[in-house]
């Protein structure tokens, strides 16, 4: 049977749970009008290609894994981190224009 360590550990387990990452995609279609199916989808419209970005981004910020958020998005790997970078270097570059205005 389950030690009371066990408990204390499982308990910690469900509390750590994850945002799901479709909720994620969620909250960013609405934010930015591109809908989920255009995120998975193949097009490369600057918009779209923008909230893939933001997704990756948030998802790998929240602790989800690369292959995890790849299958939630129909994305390979590289997708994903390259547009996490792009992202974070885009938020980057806004922090310093903000700083020297």
């Amino acid at each position: 049977m389950l030690s009371d360590e066990d408990i204390k550990r499982a308990r910690k387990i469900a509390l750590a749970q994850l945002p799901d990452i479709k909720e994620i995609m969620r909250q960013v279609s609405e934010q930015t009008g591109v809908t989920i199916a255009q995120m998975k989808g193949v097009r490369r419209y600057a918009d779209v290609t923008a909230a893939r970005q933001l997704v990756s981004y948030i998802a790998l910020r929240e602790g989800h894994s690369v292959v995890m958020i790849a299958r939630a998005m129909n994305k390979d790997r590289t997708t994903v981190v390259v547009g996490a970078r792009r992202e974070a270097a885009m938020r980057a570059v806004l922090q310093q224009d903000t700083l020297t205005d």
